[in-house]
């Protein structure tokens, strides 16, 4: 806070922080209060932070009162008069003092006004570039603002959901347990960030809410403030990954007759199944810790040929090609392993490996 009016804030703020720590205020309930962190706090009190001209009225109406007023202790104290006095207007400061005195409050309101109509526009230059819904609603919970990115969002019209309650929309389960995620963020000061499922038709669409509660000078509960955002695409995506992924490890344990590994690039095991685990004999801790060497070390303890196991994997790891390999176990087992390297737009991505018990005259054992 380099300017004028930034310096008397401050020189307030830290007056009345001082009042406040004395009954036994901390810069946590004041984070706790305005939604914010302590850290924050901490910035602002020692001026290497400045506040939005919301939270600089916030701040005085917590430790003191109105505004202007706040503004006015400071001023005093960067004057090196005594904030506990109130200036007497009597008859003998004359004309000339009475107008250095309102010089002061013309100068902060033209700075204010200034600070207002810059935080405007960059409000609205948010509203105007962002892709999301920008709300306000008042303690009803209705709508009382609404950007022009409501249609896209929502696909009804701005004077249709003004005034509404958007709880409307939903299910009785999903308004039920939206419901319930709303009373806790009122009831914590947190901010609420949650997923709403919305019936669009026959079809589902997902919504990301994040908004913050708004409480008056006396503390009670005003109304929301925050963005709504489709994520509808985002949510389908990812089920449908877990779904997918539901699938390959559904069907890798399906497969008993042979063991079946996925490796990432660096050869670490992504996936495999209980095939591979038992013909082995791998223990569940050498499994967890993942680690491609060591599983190598174990395996190799199963192989009548240990540094040729080795060898041939090395070689099989160290280059992006298909490989089959027959092996012979400890114990007149044989093996054969098949190696697929997996691509993903040109570039080397991981490996599946397929590991068959076979006889000796290398027909497959089912």
């Amino acid at each position: 806070m380099k300017n004028d009016l930034g310096e008397i804030f401050v020189l307030a703020l830290n007056y009345f922080y001082k009042k406040y720590k004395a009954k036994g205020g901390t810069q946590n309930k004041m984070a706790d209060r305005l939604g914010i962190t302590q850290s924050y706090i901490s910035a602002v009190l020692n001026g290497s932070k400045t506040p939005s001209l919301e939270l600089q009225n916030q701040l005085a109406n917590i430790l003191y009162g109105p505004y202007e007023e706040f503004l006015v202790i400071g001023r005093r104290i960067k004057n090196g008069l005594d904030p506990e006095i109130i200036i007497r207007d009597d008859k003998e400061e004359g004309v000339e003092t009475l107008i250095a005195k309102l010089s002061h409050y013309v100068v902060d309101h033209q700075r204010i006004e200034k600070d207002l109509v810059q935080s405007r526009k960059k409000f609205e230059d948010i509203v105007l570039t962002s892709s999301d819904m920008i709300f306000e609603m008042d303690r009803n919970f209705k709508f009382t603002y609404l950007s022009g990115k409501v249609e896209q969002v929502t696909g009804r019209s701005v004077k249709e959901m003004l005034g509404r309650n958007p709880m409307e929309y939903l299910d009785e389960d999903e308004r039920n347990r939206v419901q319930k995620l709303t009373d806790e963020s009122i009831r914590d000061h947190s901010i609420l960030d949650c997923v709403i499922s919305v019936k669009a038709g026959d079809e589902r669409k997902f919504r990301q809410l994040i908004s913050k509660p708004i409480y008056e000078d006396k503390g009670r509960f005003s109304g929301f403030r925050g963005v709504y955002k489709d994520i509808t695409e985002q949510v389908l995506t990812q089920e449908k990954l877990e779904y997918e992924s539901w699938l390959i490890s559904e069907a890798m344990k399906s497969v008993g007759w042979g063991g079946l590994v996925i490796l990432d690039k660096h050869n670490k095991i992504i996936k495999y199944n209980g095939t591979y685990k038992s013909l082995f004999e791998i223990p569940d801790a050498v499994l967890e810790e993942n680690n491609p060497r060591k599983t190598f070390d174990w395996v190799k303890t199963k192989m009548l040929d240990p540094d040729g196991f080795i060898k041939t994997s090395i070689n099989v790891l160290s280059k992006p090609e298909q490989f089959i390999h027959e092996y012979d176990l400890v114990g007149g087992r044989r093996i054969r392993r098949i190696v697929e390297p997996l691509f993903r737009e040109g570039e080397l991505a991981g490996r599946f490996v397929i590991i068959l018990n076979i006889l000796p005259e290398g027909q497959i054992i089912i």
